[in-house]
């Protein structure tokens, strides 16, 4: 799975917002709904657990990919910083708080050594996950997290003849994993593929009329692709279409067949930015 940077094209701010301004005007409670998770006002929308829980999976795969010898994408490093400064305010134990802001520094100061649209190469950032390892590993522990770190921290590599722990990572590049790249981009296909079938047949269907948990789910799903899986440069770009998408579904069956062709458009630009191919047979 991999995100393309792509300008707009046909599909411009001017326009969006244009079309956004024909739905019938939705009540401020549902404005809300559609506007609230991406607001910069709402940083740390989640609980505790979802916050950690993203920081130690982010870790866990720049683990991963540094034991394959893969380089890691700068902004994965920017939503560490994101989980790791909306965990804090969670936060009420000093000895916890004290670690997380420890971890959050460090990686601040990794992220500062990069351009935006840089990759750090793996022995970079095994460098720094050897630095980092002992407070990744005790803040799994906090939230008894341990096994997602399993075969990946500590980590152990030959520098010259002598087994060092804890500066490289080349040792054990040949380790076997139980989930490897491939089954990982084939799973989020298969996810993404499952997903955006339901929100196209959704689009199409002009007789249904979707219940509050279904549009929670189509939104919930589109919060979770805009959210976790672009990088700041691309959510800026794309932020009116995710929007838009939202209200969408919000109206449903209430729309127009030109707003319906246009939800078509944009579902297909969603296809383009994730790199993943729309079989457009299936939704004739």
């Amino acid at each position: 799975m991999e995100t393309k940077e792509r300008g707009l094209g046909k599909v411009n701010e001017i326009e969006i917002k244009k079309s956004m301004s024909g739905f019938v005007t939705l009540s401020k409670e549902k404005i809300g709904q559609a506007v609230g998770v991406f607001s910069p006002e709402c940083p740390s929308t989640g609980t505790e657990g979802h916050h950690a829980s993203h920081v130690l999976t982010f870790f866990s795969y720049m683990a991963y990919n540094a034991v394959k010898g893969k380089d890691i994408r700068q902004h994965l490093l920017e939503r560490v910083i994101h989980h790791l400064t909306a965990l804090q305010e969670f936060i009420e134990d000093p000895e916890l708080s004290t670690l997380v802001k420890s971890i959050l520094e460090s990686i601040h100061i990794q992220y500062g050594k990069f351009p935006e649209d840089a990759q750090q190469s793996a022995e970079i950032v095994s460098l720094w996950l050897a630095s980092n390892q002992k407070n990744i590993l005790k803040l799994a522990g906090c939230y008894g997290k341990q096994s997602v770190f399993d075969g990946l921290l500590p980590i152990k590599i030959l520098v010259g003849s002598t087994e060092v722990t804890g500066t490289a990572i080349r040792g054990l590049r040949g380790r076997h994993l139980p989930v490897d790249e491939h089954r990982i981009c084939g799973l989020f296909q298969g996810y993404f593929n499952n997903k955006m079938t339901l929100l196209i047949f959704l689009i199409r269907d002009k007789r249904i009329r979707l219940n509050a948990e279904s549009v929670k789910l189509a939104c919930r799903f589109l919060d979770d692709i805009y959210c976790h899986m672009l990088a700041e440069g691309l959510q800026r770009k794309y932020r009116l279409v995710f929007l838009w998408l939202k209200k969408f579904f919000l109206k449903l069956p209430d729309v127009t067949a030109a707003q319906r062709n246009k939800a078509v458009e944009f579902i297909c630009l969603l296809y383009e930015i994730f790199g993943i191919h729309l079989n457009k047979g299936g939704q004739k």
